[in-house]
């Protein structure tokens, strides 16, 4: 009988062969060596599977943003796979020269949408149903003070015909907190954005951010965190605070601000429901704030709300939420997505035909 045995394989087969290979290695070099292969392999597995959070670099003109060229999974929240592009956005390249009708959306992690395939994001929907070059500059913990820094910096970048920013009920409290862009108000009535005291860094900061370049770190890390705080879940559509006077107060230079920024802009208003009380909008005070001040400025304004929830009364499944997160919770689902992309093109393709 002929054996098929790979030559150099004595005994049995693989165990024996690496005791054969390895016999005249000390123990310990031998178990450094079988650590190494495993954390490579538990890297590896992270890295594709679990999740990689791209390095975060500052700028001075509109603060954090993720550093360009840099793959990204992410695994907490619902599930996807990318790259960010030249300026740092989970997005396809800039085209070169851009298209003269191009629709720049600009926001928050509601529009960056790490929780689902780039194609289910509203920003993708939106550029597939209308035929227009769509540009998603979303980032987490961004607010309309991040809009207004962006906005004058890469404006001429992107040359968008049409401008969207995106907000939510908790942009309130982000637009006056100091660790973001913060609005300040150095005599009454005038206001100004204030951008956050950023240290330089110490041996302890570098030291963590080579060590959290690590996938598994990072999981490991994230995991620990969680049990240490219970289990609890990271809920995007948690109860709002009553608005913050200084925000209220700002709101409608915000709103001017953002029309100076820009001759088409439009403020993309995203709620945070509660199914449970039959799709109420916990921060609706915040929502009729930002409605008034976008009319005061002359800024189109598109409230998601409606539509939302008459898909949810229609199919019992809320827009928010994924298999392994709680339902109802947390950032758009796909259904969620093809909810407001559909509220966005039919606004749009309206405004075009009034402003004709």
């Amino acid at each position: 009988m002929i054996s098929h045995r790979p030559r150099g394989l004595p005994g049995s087969g693989l165990p024996e062969y690496l005791s054969s290979v390895t016999s005249g290695v000390p123990f310990w070099a031998r178990t450094c060596g079988y650590l190494v292969v495993v954390v490579g392999v538990l890297e590896v597995l992270c890295r594709l599977f679990i999740g990689v959070a791209p390095p975060e670099r500052y700028d001075a003109r509109y603060d954090k943003i993720s550093e360009p060229g840099r793959w990204v999974v992410h695994s907490t929240e619902g599930f996807s796979r990318g790259r960010t592009n030249e300026l740092g956005f989970l997005d396809a390249a800039v085209p070169r020269p851009p298209p003269a009708d191009g629709i720049l959306v600009v926001g928050d992690s509601f529009t960056e949408a790490r929780h689902v395939d780039q194609a289910e994001r509203f920003t993708n929907r939106l550029e597939k149903r209308l035929a227009r070059r769509v540009y998603n500059a979303g980032h987490a913990g961004w607010s309309p003070l991040n809009a207004i820094g962006f906005l004058a910096a890469e404006k001429a970048t992107l040359a968008p015909s049409t401008v969207i920013v995106q907000v939510s009920g908790n942009d309130l409290q982000d637009i006056v907190a100091r660790k973001r862009p913060h609005v300040v108000e150095p005599a009454p009535g005038a206001f100004a954005v204030e951008l956050p005291k950023r240290a330089a860094e110490g041996t302890a900061a570098r030291v963590k951010a080579i060590l959290f370049r690590s996938a598994l770190v990072a999981a490991a890390t994230s995991s620990a965190l969680q049990l240490l705080a219970g289990g609890r879940d990271n809920d995007a559509t948690g109860s709002c605070a009553a608005p913050d006077p200084r925000a209220v107060r700002a709101l409608p230079w915000i709103a001017g601000e953002l029309r100076r920024g820009h001759d088409d802009v439009h403020l993309l208003y995203l709620p945070m429901l509660d199914y449970h009380a039959g799709c109420v909008d916990r921060c609706a005070a915040a929502r009729d704030l930002f409605a008034r001040a976008a009319a005061g400025a002359g800024l189109a304004f598109v409230d998601a709300t409606p539509a939302l929830c008459e898909r949810f009364r229609a199919t019992g499944q809320p827009p928010n939420g994924f298999a392994n997160t709680v339902p109802g919770t947390g950032h758009l689902n796909a259904a969620g997505h093809a909810v407001v992309a559909g509220v966005l093109a039919d606004h749009l393709v309206a405004h075009r035909r009034l402003a004709r």
